[in-house]
């Protein structure tokens, strides 16, 4: 039974059951049946409240988490940028150009050669007229400094050529097509810096004034440190901003499993109300001014929510913080497992696509493990002494967020944090005050007499701090990784914590047997998903700067042909290598001969017969595959070149290939 003192769940289970049901079968929903529907609904629900002696609460609530639900199906409806009559994707063909008059609707990232944009396509030519049309696009622009920046708000003229995302090329690749599908992103565009003519600037002011407002103190943070490690590490624990900390940074943060003090969320927002609070509480302690410390702690809240962007997990601590608040101001008890709720039903019917992104689930799956689990562990150990109590209610916190996000940390990253604990014992504790002292500082900065000073301090205490989580994922076996586990073991995995929990709070051992049997069972499905992409065989091509990486997987072993570069594909072989670890795969790597001096695009690929093939949007060449005959295995000895003591040679009537085991 669902207590009174969390209404929104009624509410919001409903609703996600109807942004989940539009997910699966989008086309049996049109608004031309489901509003008359909607307002049918509304009606009986009415004259059923109005009319209690011809009804009772089961048929009312029936039907009003009927009206709910298609609530949730029709806000992912109106959402859905492809269901729009003028979407973009109904007017292109992928191999035409097609002169566009787009806007430029966010933050303009820089790259090494290029420009990323987020741009939404205005009107769009299609050889007989203009056409107004709605789409969101990625756009590269290539970088050319004779020309001027792009920024947002920018209207833009270019002649394009449209083309799809590609899909991850294995299950345990990041998901990027999904990742820009749910912000109604389906295609992107590459344009030199002639293609395009800026024609306008119309942005939205308020938007516009927050991006300068970041981007000034981005800037002056650089300025101010002078270092590159530093300055970057400060922005990103305080704006959020981690596209420019290096790859070896967010490895130890991800490793010691720290990785919630970059991304700015809950942890930051009530950083900031505790500093502001604090702040006026020290000279206003009259209880008359007690209700404008609030609201003038809610305006900076969300002033802070604004700079930083407003992603998902902030606009949450935000709304979540902001509606404790007001219960405070208007002297109302509020239950803040509820407040958490509202604050998602918001968020979901603002964007219902924010239910799949990652921040959004991780962030609601560390609050509500808070909110649940915590209490229980905090009472598991019982101190008289201050220290020991606040230390184990800090463990405490840590366990409960972390139980509650395994599953999805699992799902997302396949990797789990060993020292997990110490290192949230040790650093956390210490990031309030010194995210304190670093705002402090960063406002000091701007006094010229004290500058340098300030830049000295916060110098010594980002390079003191960047070496914590260093220290933690240098230890032995810091991650255990790849454990990646199938979107229904996630499932079953939450599923089964909930049930947990409801058994501690009832003590009733049916429910412990329940959630048993619900952890049995996802243990066999996780090992059926496993077992199913051990055994299935694929075959996979990635083009990149005119080479070629190629793979080919049978039963238990996964072959892999290389270009001569191998610097262009890391990522690509590093990502391969976790696939071969997850499904337990021998991986072979196929290197080219030293004798041979032809291209590596000269080379005929050749592939098995009933294969699933993965190819990306930009593969050329794909002559190269039009063969199906099979390659022929010859032992050969050749430790000249390789670390082992024997290898065995791939040859055809043109190229021969090195197969060397990396393991």
């Amino acid at each position: 039974m669902i207590p009174s003192s969390i209404p929104f769940l009624r509410i919001i289970i409903p609703f996600v059951g109807g942004i989940v049901f539009y997910s699966w079968f989008p086309y049996l929903i049109y608004s031309y049946f489901l509003i008359p529907l909607m307002l049918l609904l509304l009606i009986i629900a009415i004259l059923l409240i109005a009319f209690p002696a011809y009804s009772n609460r089961f048929y009312i609530a029936g039907v009003i988490y009927l009206l709910v639900f298609l609530t949730g199906c029709f806000v992912s409806y109106i959402h859905d940028i492809k269901r729009r009559p003028n979407y973009i994707g109904h007017f292109i063909q992928s191999e035409n150009s097609y002169p566009v008059l787009l806007q430029i609707t966010d933050e303009v990232l820089e790259k090494n050669k290029y420009y990323r944009v987020e741009g939404s396509i205005l009107l769009i030519h299609n050889d007989t007229q203009w056409i107004s049309a709605t789409g969101k696009l990625l756009l590269w622009i290539l970088k050319d400094d004779s020309l001027k920046k792009p920024v947002y708000g920018d209207m833009i003229f270019a002649s394009i050529m449209f083309q799809t995302i590609d899909p991850p090329l294995l299950k345990t690749d990041f998901n990027y097509k999904q990742y820009l599908s749910n912000k109604n992103i389906h295609h992107q565009a590459f344009i030199r810096s002639k293609d395009y003519v800026i024609v306008d600037h119309k942005p939205n002011q308020i938007k516009k004034f927050f991006l300068l407002a970041r981007q000034f103190l981005t800037q002056h943070i650089l300025n101010t440190l002078q270092d590159d490690e530093t300055g970057w590490l400060l922005i990103a624990m305080t704006l959020g901003i981690k596209t420019e900390l290096s790859p070896e940074t967010l490895k130890h943060f991800q490793a010691a499993g720290v990785m919630h003090i970059l991304a700015v969320s809950g942890l930051h927002v009530g950083i900031v109300y505790l500093f502001v609070s604090t702040l006026f509480g020290l000279f206003f302690r009259n209880k008359k001014t007690k209700k404008w410390i609030f609201l003038f702690s809610i305006l900076t809240i969300w002033f802070y929510a604004l700079l930083t962007g407003l992603s998902n997990s902030i606009f949450r601590a935000s709304l979540m913080l902001t509606l404790i608040l007001i219960g405070n101001i208007l002297q109302r008890s509020s239950n803040s497992i509820n407040s958490l709720l509202a604050s998602g039903f918001i968020i979901l019917l603002l964007d219902p696509f924010a239910l799949y992104d990652i921040s959004f689930i991780l962030s609601f799956s560390a609050v509500g493990g808070i909110l649940l689990f915590y209490p229980i562990i905090y009472h598991w150990v019982y101190s008289k002494y201050w220290v020991i109590d606040k230390a184990w209610s800090l463990v405490a916190v840590s366990l409960s967020a972390q139980l509650a996000t395994l599953p999805w940390t699992l799902y997302f990253f396949g990797g789990f944090p060993v020292y997990f604990l110490p290192a949230n014992f040790v650093i956390v504790p210490l990031f309030t005050p010194f995210l304190i002292t670093c705002m402090i500082g960063i406002i000091l900065s701007f006094l010229p007499a004290i500058s340098s000073i300030i830049t000295s301090l916060l110098t010594i205490l980002l390079h003191w701090f960047l070496r914590l989580p260093e220290f933690f994922s240098s230890l032995p076996c810091s991650t255990i990784e790849p454990v990646y586990i199938s979107l229904v073991t996630s499932l079953l995995l939450t599923f089964t914590l909930t049930l947990f929990y409801l058994f501690f709070k009832s003590q009733r051992f049916g429910m412990c047997y329940i959630a048993m049997f619900s952890l049995i069972f996802a243990i066999v499905v996780q090992q059926a998903w496993q077992k199913k992409e051990s055994d299935t065989n694929f075959a996979l091509i990635q083009y990149k700067k005119r080479l070629f990486l190629t793979a080919v997987k049978e039963k238990h072993s996964l072959t892999v042909f290389l270009p001569p570069f191998l610097e262009n594909f890391s990522k690509e072989l590093e990502n391969i290598k976790r696939y071969a670890r997850q499904f337990r795969l021998k991986l072979h790597l196929l290197a080219v001969h030293q004798s041979t001096s032809m291209s590596i695009n000269e080379y005929p690929f050749q592939a098995y017969k009933n294969y699933r093939w993965y190819l990306t949007s930009t593969c050329k060449n794909l002559d190269l595959i039009k063969n199906m005959n099979l390659f022929t295995f010859y032992y050969y000895p050749f430790s000249t070149s390789c670390k082992s003591s024997h290898a065995y040679m791939l040859s055809n009537s043109k190229t021969k290939f090195l197969l060397s085991n990396m393991f």
